[in-house]
């Protein structure tokens, strides 16, 4: 049985199925940067509580620093889809 090939994508398609994808993966880091901020709230929740103990307090601290850099890092990637989306917009 022959199969038949798939005529190649249209611009417009392609353009469609970028703009899907940047929407989903905007979506998805939507959700990875609302984890990190609650989960930054615990620690500074956390780096308050060990006040009193300096080493608890200083692993505290450098955990709150490794989380705030991630979101950091997730902003930057959301701000680049949306950048990219923005060119294929035009």
């Amino acid at each position: 049985m022959k199969q038949r090939k798939r005529q190649p994508d249209t611009g417009a398609e392609l353009k469609a199925d970028l703009l899907n994808e940047a929407d989903f993966m905007s979506a998805e880091v939507d959700n990875l940067i609302a984890s990190a901020e609650m989960r930054i709230e615990q620690q500074r929740r956390r780096v308050r509580a060990t006040a009193s103990d300096f080493e608890a307090s200083m692993e505290a601290v450098s955990e709150l620093d490794r989380l705030t850099t991630a979101l950091d890092k997730l902003k930057a990637y959301k701000a680049q889809i949306a950048e990219e989306k923005a060119e294929l917009q035009y």
